[in-house]
Formats: C-alpha cells, sequence, structure tokens
C-alpha cells in the first residue's frame, strides 16, 4: 500500500510533486475525502503520461486505506495500462507489486503471485540500477507478506533484512526514509510473531525515527508502529502505557479511515479493556471490530466476483460473454464452495473447543469431592514474598471459606461486591481481594464472572431444560446485567460465544441419540 508514495526522482521537485507527496503522505492520512478530490484534480490537469499514473495511483492507495478495494483495483489497472503503453518499467513494477498486495488480501494468491513475477521482471529493465534496487526491495516486502500470511514468520524476516540493505543503498530522500519506516515496522511485526519483543520495539523505535525524517506526520504507518508498542507493553504488563498507545493508534485510524489499521486497533483496545476488567468497553470495540471485519470482508468478496467477471470480459471480449457468465459461474461457485470449506473448517475447530471444555469439566467434577464443586476455580500456589499478608492458618482458613462460597450460587447474586463477599466469609475486604488475586490469579469481578459461566455451563449439561432457554434468560439466572456482557463474559472464558456453545451441546447430545 505504501508503493505509490515515492516522490519524484528528479533532482528539483515540481509543483506536482510537491502537491502529489503532501497528499500522499499528509492528507490522506486525515482525510480520504479530500485526498481523493485532490488526486482527481491532478489526473485531470495534468498532460505527462507518468503523472497522470502517479495520480491514478493515488486515488488506488487512497480506496485501499478505506478499504475500497474494487475500487482501488479498478484505479490501479487504467495506471498499469497506461504505463505499459509508455514503455515505463518503474511504474510497471511499482503498480504489479500493489497488485500483488491487492489480489493477496482478498485471497486470490495465485493472481497475486502472478502480478509479483511480472514486478520482478520489469524491475530488471529498469536502467537506473538505483531504482532497479529500490524495487527489487519492494518485491522482497511483498515476499515477506505471502511469508507472514504462511507463518513464516522466519523466512519473512530474513526478506526484510534484505531488502532493508538495499533501502540503505538509495540516496537519502524522504521516498527512501519512508520506505525504511515501513521496512522497521513489518519486521517489528514478524519479531513479535517469532516472540522476539525486545528486538520488535527496537524496530518499532526505528521505523518512528525514519518516519520522522520521511515529515511523515500521523500517516497510517505511525499507526500501526503505536499499536505494534502497544502490544509489546502490554506483554510486558506495562499497562498504563499500552493504552496510550492504543489511544494514539486509534485517533490515527479514525482520521484515516484506514481500515486495516482500525481492524488491529479495535482488536487491542477490546483485548487491553478485558484484561483491565473493564467489560463495557472491552464489548464496545469488540463489536466494532465484528462489524467492521464483517464489512470488509463483505466488501472483498464483492470485489473478487467483480474482478473475476471483468477479468473475463476484457480478455475475450462481447461476443463471448455466455462464455464469460460461465467463467463468472464457476468463480462463484468456487467462492460458495470455498465459503463451505472456511464454515465447515470453523465447525470444525468450534467442536474441537466444545469438546475440550467438556473435557475440562469432566476432570474437575472427577477431581472434586461433591459434584457442586465443578464450578470451583483452581487455587494457585502461595506467593512467598506476600506470606506476611495473613498467618497460614487464617490464609487456609479463607480458602476453605471461598470453596464453600464456590459450591454454592450465592455469585449469582446480580447485585453481589467484595463486601458483601467479605461479610459473607467474616473476613475483610483486603483479605479477601489477596487470596482472590494471588491465589486465583484474577480481580474480584473476573473471578466472579467466571463463577458465573461454569456455573450456567453444569446447568446447562446436567439439566436438559437449560439447553432450550433463551441466552437473556441464562444471562439473568446467572447473574449478568445483560444479555450481551454475559455473551462477551462467556466467549473470553471459554472461547465460544453461548449460542456456539448451546449449539454444539445440541448437537452432541442428537450425536449420542443417534448411536
Amino acid at each position: 500500500m505504501i508503493l505509490t508514495l515515492n516522490a519524484s526522482y528528479a533532482q528539483k521537485q515540481s509543483k506536482f510533486d510537491s502537491i502529489f507527496y503532501n497528499t500522499a503522505v499528509n492528507v490522506s492520512g486525515k482525510d480520504n475525502g479530500k485526498a481523493l478530490l485532490i488526486a482527481d484534480s491532478l489526473f485531470r490537469h495534468t498532460i505527462d503520461g507518468t503523472d497522470k499514473v502517479r495520480a491514478l495511483m493515488l486515488s488506488a492507495d487512497i480506496n485501499t486505506k478505506k478499504g475500497d478495494r474494487n475500487s482501488a483495483i479498478k484505479y490501479a489497472l487504467k495506471a498499469n495500462a497506461i504505463a505499459v503503453e509508455l514503455g515505463n518499467h518503474e511504474w510497471v513494477a511499482r503498480i504489479s507489486g500493489f497488485l500483488s498486495t491487492q489480489y493477496r488480501s482478498m485471497g486470490l494468491k495465485h493472481s497475486g503471485l502472478k502480478f509479483l513475477s511480472e514486478g520482478l521482471e520489469a524491475s530488471k529493465k529498469i536502467e537506473n540500477p538505483s531504482l532497479s534496487r529500490q524495487f527489487q526491495a519492494i518485491a522482497l516486502q511483498e515476499r515477506a507478506y505471502y511469508q507472514m500470511e504462511d507463518r513464516q514468520y522466519h523466512q519473512a524476516i530474513t526478506s526484510l533484512e534484505a531488502a532493508d540493505n538495499l533501502f540503505h543503498t538509495l540516496r537519502d530522500s524522504q521516498s527512501k526514509f519512508f520506505f525504511l519506516a515501513t521496512n522497521q515496522e513489518l519486521l517489528g511485526k514478524n519479531h513479535i510473531s517469532a516472540s522476539r519483543y525486545d528486538v520488535a520495539e527496537t524496530d518499532y523505535m526505528k521505523g518512528l525515527a525514519y518516519l520522522e525524517k520521511a515529515s511523515g506526520g500521523d500517516s497510517p504507518l505511525k499507526g500501526f508502529i503505536y499499536d505494534g508498542l502497544g502490544k509489546i507493553c502490554m506483554r510486558n504488563k506495562k499497562l498504563n502505557e499500552a493504552k496510550n498507545y492504543f489511544v494514539q493508534a486509534l485517533s490515527i485510524a479514525e482520521k484515516a479511515d484506514f481500515v486495516a489499521l482500525k481492524l488491529d486497533v479495535y482488536k487491542d483496545l477490546s483485548a487491553y479493556y478485558e484484561r483491565t476488567g473493564d467489560m463495557g468497553s472491552h464489548m464496545r470495540y469488540n463489536k466494532l471490530y465484528d462489524q467492521t471485519a464483517a464489512s470488509q470482508l463483505i466488501e472483498d468478496q464483492k470485489s473478487a466476483d467483480t474482478i473475476v467477471i471483468s477479468v473475463k470480459e476484457e480478455a475475450k471480449g462481447s461476443e463471448h460473454k455466455s462464455r464469460v457468465y460461465a467463467y463468472g459461474g464457476v468463480a462463484a461457485l468456487l467462492i460458495l464452495i470455498a465459503s463451505f470449506l472456511v464454515y465447515g473448517a470453523r465447525k470444525k475447530k468450534e467442536k474441537k473447543k466444545f469438546q475440550k471444555i467438556i473435557k475440562q469439566l469432566r476432570e474437575r467434577r472427577a477431581q472434586a469431592n461433591e459434584p457442586v464443586a465443578d464450578t470451583a476455580l483452581p487455587f494457585l500456589p502461595a506467593d512467598k514474598k506476600d506470606a506476611a499478608m495473613m498467618s497460614p492458618e487464617v490464609e487456609q482458613l479463607l480458602i476453605e471459606r471461598l470453596a464453600k462460597f464456590e459450591s454454592g450460587s450465592k455469585f449469582t447474586d446480580s447485585t453481589i461486591s467484595l463486601a458483601s463477599v467479605s461479610a459473607l466469609l467474616d473476613t475483610n475486604s483486603k483479605y479477601l481481594s489477596y487470596i482472590i488475586n494471588n491465589r486465583k490469579g484474577k480481580d474480584f469481578n473476573s473471578y466472579i464472572n467466571e463463577l458465573r459461566v461454569y456455573f450456567i455451563v453444569n446447568k446447562i449439561e446436567n439439566d436438559a431444560a437449560y439447553a432450550n432457554y433463551k441466552i437473556s434468560y441464562l444471562a439473568e439466572v446467572a447473574g449478568f446485567s445483560s444479555h450481551s456482557k454475559f455473551s462477551a463474559v462467556f466467549k473470553s472464558v471459554l472461547g465460544l460465544s453461548p449460542s456456539i456453545f448451546l449449539e454444539q451441546h445440541k448437537a452432541s447430545k442428537k450425536h449420542k441419540h443417534s448411536e
């Protein structure tokens, strides 16, 4: 997506170059609508063929940020036709890389690799050695994306390190530093996936430094870097710093209206608020993520359908329309088959999760002295450094009282609080909070919510009537204030939503009856 951000390689930038670069790096990061109008104006008012290509690719890049890949590809294909006609190998290489990215993002890997190959061939024909190296580096970056999708993170890092060496051979310019910044962001992402968090943090900091030299402002790239730094802070339990990075990334994502960045930030903010116990914010960002992802999936499917049909029409001509429709039908069938395969894989995964949950419940039941103790959550080893908090005798007494509390159902009271449970166990809030935090490994709200989830799961497993109740009723029985909060907590605890759990439960019972 950064392939269109390169300014003119001429020694002296023209007015066109200045407007182009400012729009690509700064305006598009704040107002996509305004940036598209400027790009269109640049296209209409220039007579130079190469500048027309650049304007079209600027529009393609902005549409990509918006998540409109169909429009992005249309602009890119139009630009590619002009570049081929001009014999401009530089722009053919650039556009091929862009199209490779778009097709890869839509799951059309074969088409993506085809354009990547064409880009490499074009880059070899570029007479300027510096430009040739630049596009070879860009191709290595694109190859790294394919390796990342295949979870070949170490191979991707190797590709990106090779690209970094090539970028460093270029003369100093805003474009060079922007390319280096994108490379560092990708390296950081891969090092996180390879669990090398310290190295990833260094990558991101270098990326910010390069972006500063490129006068990148609040470009979406900075948002991705902030989001990556937030992930590292979460990993290192620096929650306040993590939130600060995520909030900055969110601000950039929403100003730029950059879908891919929004998805990353929504997902990470949802995880952050879940970890800090703010379930309202957790559910809000989780919902935003689901809605944005679903919308983008629909757009990608529409784009894939449109691309398949338009390509066949151009290749065969109007006299072969019937054949084109046949190809479109085949493509639609393939997409449908792929959808079923994805659906089947998802159901298989859900079934495995359900079976794992049931297995864990049975293991707990086998270890417990009484059936009602299924709800009980395991205790963690005592932390010796905090032994001075209370005597071993007092701690053991509270553990026994807490186990008895867990075997009942008082935690389903919607008005329950740390103070009320402390009074119930005849202790003070400080002691109880210590036991829950250090011997259960969670805060009070998370502890109570987890008990409620396992309580409902056991009800569903042991009482056939509960499997037929509405989720809103199950939420009420468990003590949750709303259907949505119950669903969010249920999924965070077990990895399945209540509706999917009930679906798998009924399927399991049906399978047993058929046997």
